[in-house]
This record gives C-alpha cells, structure tokens and sequence, in this order.
C-alpha cells in the first residue's frame, strides 16, 4: 500500500501508527528522506537567521539601556567628581558596571532562552506526535550570545566619556 499526506509530518505520523501494529512495517523511500533533510535544513538556517535578528535587537536595547543610564547617572557622577574622584575612576567605574551588567544580562538569556526551548520542545514534540531532542548549547550559539559583551562595552563608552569631561558643577 502507498500512502500520502498533505504535510511532511504527515507522512511520519501515518508512519508510527503503522509500525505500532507487529503486523505491518512502514518504509519510507529514500526520496522522502531527501525531503525531510532539505526541510531540516531550511528550518535550521531560518532559525539561525532569526537567532541574528534576535541579537541585533537585543544588541539595540543593551545600547539604548546605556545610554538612558549614562543619562540617568549625571548626578551621581558629579557628586563623585565633587567628592575627589578622579576622572579615571568615574570612567571605569561606569565600564565595569556595564561590564557586569551586560555579562549577567547574557548569562541569564542563554539559561532562560535555553530553558524555554526545552519546555517548548518537549510541548512541540507531544502535539506533533514524535520525539524533538532538547536543545543543545552549541559552542556557536554561545559565541552569538558573547558578541554582544563588547558591544556593550562600545555602547558604555559614549557616557563613560562624557561622565569622564563634564564639569561636577553642572549637574549638582
């Protein structure tokens, strides 16, 4: 017997209904295998695709949240001038924070991210009717997700130095 679907995961449904019965095996052609692993393939480089999307946004806010911070920190970084600070400190003060910031920032996206991709396969996967695997922390997936520790550290540096050059007198 010859069976269709309409969608690809069609076929492997119809596939582990049949093999749930010891009196019948499904074969699947090696023409269905091929069609299976180009859609795998154009699934996998749209989410890589979306993966970079995500991370230019990401990228955006973490520069957007500097900048309103750098704003914000005007009083505060006067009053250190005002106490005696040198102009050094005030700088990297506001690196290091950055810094930390950024990185714990990046640290708990990947855990949440990661975490929820495994919940949504184990869901996906139940209301497809096969196995997904949980994702995988891959080695590139994690230096994405870095990339942006410097570009934080470049969008940190505009108010770094613009903390670093104003008068203490201004903004007290």
């Amino acid at each position: 017997m010859l069976f269709t679907g309409r969608r690809l995961s069609d076929v492997y449904q119809v596939a582990q209904e049949v093999n749930r019965s010891p009196e019948a095996q499904a074969v699947l052609p090696g023409q269905v295998f091929a069609q299976v692993r180009e859609a795998m393939l154009q699934g996998q480089s749209a989410y890589g695709a979306l993966s970079l999307l995500v991370l230019f946004l990401a990228a955006l806010l973490i520069w957007q949240g500097i900048y309103a911070q750098g704003l914000e920190r005007r009083r505060h970084n006067a009053l250190l001038r005002a106490l005696g600070a040198p102009r050094g400190l005030v700088f990297s003060v506001l690196l290091w924070e950055t810094t930390l910031e950024v990185g714990l920032g990046i640290l708990l996206g990947v855990l949440l991210g990661w975490g929820l991709a495994a919940a949504g396969s184990g869901a996906l996967g139940e209301r497809l009717g096969f196995y997904l695997p949980p994702p995988q922390l891959s080695l590139d997936l994690l230096a994405r997700a870095f990339a942006l520790l410097p570009l934080g550290i470049l969008a940190a540096l505009p108010p770094a130095f613009q903390a670093m050059r104003e008068s203490p007198l201004e903004y007290l």
